[in-house]
């Protein structure tokens, strides 16, 4: 599918198995995953989507293997992720102009894998973490930053709701 720049699957709510969806559609830029909500396996889903810049997989609710996902996106910058998942090693290696990760609600202490799951994402930036909240304030607020890059450092801020998260970033 190296042609394939964008493309609307969020109809498909049945969808169970996500594996290497796109693997490799380098041309890709856009995709809507909204509906797909009864999706497991979304490891390598979007690997090698070198065209990828952003995306929201945050309604994909049901994801527990999200291994390798974005592996190797080198033009993703932004990733919405989904609330929860128990697999993440090399979610996202290799994406060097991975700044901001929203949605983190992760408890690592209970995943089974994270592996390198950040491995070469030398521009990250911002982890926002989102609690669970019917509040109106801007998502993008540093009220839920969660990491910031200062320097070489990613240095923590409100991190008083987060019960779990030691090692993630090593």
């Amino acid at each position: 599918c190296t042609d394939l720049e964008s493309v609307d699957v969020s109809s498909m709510t049945s969808v169970i198995d996500a594996n290497s969806m796109f693997n490799s559609c380098s041309a890709l830029k856009s995709v809507d995953v909204s509906g797909m909500t009864s999706v497991t396996d979304a490891s390598y889903m979007f690997n090698h989507c070198s065209a990828l810049e952003s995306i929201d997989v945050s309604g994909m609710t049901n994801v527990t293997d999200a291994r390798f996902m974005f592996d190797r996106c080198p033009n993703l910058i932004e990733v919405t992720v989904p609330p929860f998942v128990d697999y993440a090693s090399n979610m996202f290696s290799e994406c060097p102009k991975l700044e901001t990760i929203k949605n983190f609600k992760w408890n690592v202490e209970d995943m089974s894998e994270l592996t390198d799951a950040f491995q070469n994402c030398s521009s990250l930036a911002h982890i926002y973490y989102y609690p669970d909240t019917d509040s109106e304030i801007q998502r993008d607020s540093d009220e839920w930053l969660l990491y910031k890059k200062e320097g070489n450092t990613l240095k923590a801020y409100n991190t008083e709701s987060v019960e779990q998260f030691s090692e993630t970033l090593s």
